[in-house]
């Protein structure tokens, strides 16, 4: 089996899912009250990944690429070891952006360096996320980079590391359901369209996306029954069958909200016979419950490894075969 397809099937263990330790979670770390002076992000991110029993509940983290080269996580896993959790990287889109003048041949050689130097420090997986201003999107155009998140995700699989795609909703906190489902389905469209350009290997790639529901200051909350009718529609009209797994961000949500939304997607999707496996990908929701423990180290382990558990309550049977 090729690398990545082994990558795919690691990330969609049952029960498990990814965290996603990016630049928003770094915001909450560095403005809680009572933070430490000695303790950085990456610090804090080797502590929670150092918890006890961390590894039964995860699959997967994503570092940004400053806290993948500080983290002591990252050199504690040689790539050539098992790895109860998958090491990943968010990639700077800018390596994948064409320039003036430049052919997608040596924009991809570009982005292949980064992702050769990543894959020699332990990574076995990499995110690329690239989003447009909403002041960038014309009515009914697609907001994310599609044909630079394309170019990244062929070069990653040269490499033979896995691309894990993000399509995250703009930050609208008042945008409808309805907005939210046509803005997902015009991205992915996009996407999916450039990606077989750039002859990806979809069955060698992971998609991350926003579940289909309300901003958290536009219309009352999306019902459950609702986010994973939105959500299943988006994705069997717009993700081929061939996409190994499907990780869903938070966006925002409270944990809770966002377990039971993806509970209610995950049975859904298993009734509809979907071929596709589902899990978390949450960033700010698996944080949260830990920043008031500073500065008990122990307290706040504890209290991350209980909500990656909860987490993946709601995946913890597979929801399609394996990969």
């Amino acid at each position: 089996m090729p690398k990545t397809h082994q990558t795919a099937s690691a990330l969609l263990t049952p029960g498990k899912g990814i965290f996603v330790a990016d630049e928003y979670v770094g915001e909450m770390f560095d403005g809680r009250g009572s933070q430490p002076p000695d303790i950085t992000f990456a610090q804090y991110v080797d502590l929670v990944l150092a918890a006890p029993g961390v590894e039964d509940s995860l699959s997967g983290v994503v570092l940004t690429a400053d806290t993948f080269a500080a983290s002591r996580h990252r050199l504690d896993h040689p790539a050539n070891q098992p790895q109860a959790v998958q090491l990943g990287v968010r990639m700077d889109a800018e390596l994948a952006r064409l320039k003036p003048g430049e052919e997608q041949r040596e924009a991809v050689e570009k982005a292949r360096r980064q992702l050769a130097a990543n894959r020699m420090a332990g990574a076995t997986f990499v995110e690329w996320r690239a989003n447009l201003s909403p002041a960038n999107i014309e009515r009914g155009g697609s907001h994310v980079e599609a044909e630079a998140l394309s170019r990244g995700a062929a070069a990653s699989q040269a490499e033979e590391i896995l691309p894990l795609v993000t399509v995250a909703m703009p930050d609208l906190a008042s945008h409808s359901a309805v907005v939210t489902q046509a803005a997902t389905g015009n991205a992915l469209d996009e996407l999916f369209n450039w990606l077989a350009r750039s002859q990806v290997d979809t069955s060698a790639m992971l998609l991350r996306i926003n579940m289909v529901l309300a901003g958290d200051r536009g219309p009352p909350q999306t019902p459950p029954d609702d986010v994973a009718r939105a959500t299943l529609r988006v994705i069997s009209k717009s993700v081929p069958n061939d996409v190994p797994g499907v990780v869903f961000l938070s966006g925002g949500q409270p944990l809770d909200q966002a377990c039971a939304n993806l509970s209610t997607i995950t049975s859904l999707a298993r009734q509809l016979e979907l071929p596709q496996r589902f899990t978390f990908g949450y960033a700010r929701a698996l944080v949260a419950g830990t920043l008031e423990a500073w500065p008990d180290a122990e307290v706040v382990q504890r209290a991350f490894v209980a909500a990656c558990r909860r987490a993946g309550q709601p995946v913890s049977s597979a929801s399609a075969p394996s990969p």
